[in-house]
């Protein structure tokens, strides 16, 4: 039997701290994952990066970066969101901030998160622990999980009230948002004309603001 080495959450945060440069990265179950991969990091990079010996100039591995309409997709939203941190007492991040939840030994970096400015709680490693909104752009290799391993994962944070998937390859935006403990509601808009209200934060969302700039062939 092959045994795969595990790795702890602060061996996690570390390895992101010093791979900032190289990419984003999440954390399942003892291993960590490129954001844009389905495959974990191989273990012998990992202990290097995590040893005393590590220098970020002999780092030569490369790995997936998001494309143009993903980064075109997550400043919109960004502007979207903009006038409302003050107003709604809100704090906005975007990709590189981990969504901590440690009942199932997870890390998740969403490409957006919205926070109460007031009441966000951090774990020692300065992970979020109570997001009340978080969005995820689709990318061909993440898809799958975005739509269904991060789905459950993210409904069983008790702070969570809307998550939000954004295509990349098409208008089209589904929208999860809770109406009882248990229960959440499904919505998928697929033209630019329609919007749907944000209800933890009482704002009607346009997708034509969200694909603003976004062209499709």
């Amino acid at each position: 039997m092959i045994l795969t080495k595990t790795h702890t959450l602060e061996d996690y945060a570390l390895f992101c701290e010093r791979m900032n440069d190289f990419g984003i990265f999440e954390y399942v179950e003892g291993q960590i994952f490129p954001v844009q991969s389905m495959k974990s990091v191989e273990e012998s990079l990992i202990d290097y990066v995590l040893s005393a010996d590590f220098d970020e100039k002999e780092i030569t591995t490369q790995f997936d970066m998001p494309t143009q309409k993903h980064d075109d997709l997550v400043n919109n939203l960004q502007a979207l969101f903009f006038s409302l941190v003050k107003a709604k007492h809100l704090k906005i991040y975007a990709q590189a901030t981990t969504i901590a939840i440690p009942e199932l030994g997870r890390g998740r970096n969403p490409d957006l998160v919205l926070v109460s400015a007031e009441a966000q709680k951090r774990n020692k490693l300065h992970q979020i622990l109570n997001p009340i909104a978080v969005f995820e752009v689709l990318s061909k290799s993440t898809q799958a999980k975005d739509k269904s391993d991060k789905l459950t994962e993210y409904q069983q944070i008790e702070s969570l009230q809307a998550y939000v998937i954004i295509s990349q390859f098409e208008t089209q935006v589904t929208v999860f948002q809770r109406i009882a403990k248990n229960k959440w509601e499904q919505e998928i808009l697929s033209s630019a004309q329609e919007s749907f209200f944000l209800k933890c934060v009482e704002t009607e969302i346009y997708l034509k603001d969200i694909y603003e700039g976004v062209e499709f062939p």
